[in-house]
């Protein structure tokens, strides 16, 4: 199956900070609406953008276009794929983002059921971050939680940008993916959370998702090369 990609400007509209002032001052509504914020200067350990209602200075703005989410927008920019787009790598230690860069970053579109299951990803994410940096007690396990799922991100990402090396090699971390967060979702009116149904099963032994990530770091910096040579 071709994949379909689009330039994010052909989905959304990405602003700098002047623009975007000149845009609020057209139509106010744009101020509250939900957007993601990209520093023009980004560390290459931290995230690339986060959702937000308010405005920062010395960032860029993205808003996603109608019949477009956001929140998918962001589990891309966020992911190893983003960040190879954007020129950030872990010899730099940030790296200065310009609105071309942003606005070229090719984003796969996919289908609703993998869009949703991607933004529910991104969420637990954004989550364990912030909780990260709230709870010292639990610092260590949340890390791990953090590290553990930020490296599914990038599986998947990749998987979606690379879908013929994926088969080739009989990897898929997104169908794994899509069975995990549809049993925890099922099963989040009982008692506990979807994070700890979906927790418990990431710990049974045998679990197939976990058995192919590890399969996924035999390949992992392959298929980065690949990329980068796109």
């Amino acid at each position: 199956m071709e994949l379909i990609k689009k330039k994010l400007s052909e989905i959304s509209s990405v602003y700098g900070e002047k623009g975007f002032a000149s845009a609020v001052a057209k139509s106010s509504s744009l101020f509250s609406c939900p957007k993601l914020l990209v520093s023009s200067k980004i560390k290459n350990d931290g995230p690339v953008c986060c959702l937000s209602n308010t405005f920062e200075k010395n960032a860029f703005v993205i808003i996603a276009n109608s019949g477009f989410n956001v929140r998918y927008i962001e589990f891309i920019l966020n992911s190893v794929i983003g960040k190879i787009f954007l020129g950030i790598n872990k010899i730099d230690r940030s790296v200065n983002v310009s609105t071309k860069a942003l606005k070229d970053v090719d984003i796969v579109l996919v289908s609703s059921s993998e869009e949703q299951a991607c933004v529910s990803l991104s969420n637990i994410i954004n989550l364990l971050y912030r909780k990260n940096k709230d709870d010292s007690e639990n610092e260590k396990n949340l890390s791990a939680a953090y590290y553990f799922l930020s490296d599914l991100r990038d599986y998947i990402a990749l998987e979606l940008y690379l879908k013929p090396l994926f088969e080739k090699e009989e990897i898929s971390i997104l169908s794994n993916w899509l069975v995990e967060y549809y049993n925890a979702s099922a099963r989040e009116s009982d008692s506990g959370s979807f994070a700890q149904h979906l927790f418990q099963s990431l710990s049974s032994s045998g679990n197939q998702l976990v058995e192919n990530m590890y399969k996924m770091r035999l390949f992992i910096s392959e298929f980065v090369k690949y990329l980068g040579k796109k």
